[in-house]
């Protein structure tokens, strides 16, 4: 039986996900750019992959690309560190960021991602 990692679920996203297979960049505030690669994203926020331990509640920018029908969409929209995981699965830190701020339009697009 796994044992859930989080006992509230305040952190988890209630939005349905989608796989997604892109270099992401989190980006800073003081504007250094961490490398990371995505896992899944919803409507509310994103799941990478990266090599270092981001801290819960940390305010940042992440910059991905979505591609629809061949054609790519840049997205880069504010974020908060959720949680970070250590996960020797993966290599690295499992890290859920859900997104502060999103516009219409790029609800949009995520939308039309996740129906694609």
């Amino acid at each position: 039986m796994q044992r859930p990692i989080f006992n509230d679920g305040s952190e988890r996203r209630g939005a349905p996900r989608k796989v997604l297979r892109s270099a992401v960049g989190v980006r800073l505030a003081d504007g250094q750019v961490i490398p990371a690669r995505g896992v899944d994203i919803s409507l509310s926020g994103i799941g990478i992959t990266c090599e270092r331990n981001l801290p819960a509640r940390l305010a940042c920018r992440v910059e991905f690309p979505l591609v629809i029908d061949g054609m790519a969409y840049n997205v880069e929209l504010p974020a908060t560190v959720a949680y970070t995981v250590l996960s020797q699965k993966q290599g690295g830190f499992m890290v859920g960021v859900k997104f502060s701020s999103v516009p219409p339009e790029v609800s949009k697009v995520i939308a039309r991602f996740m129906l694609a």
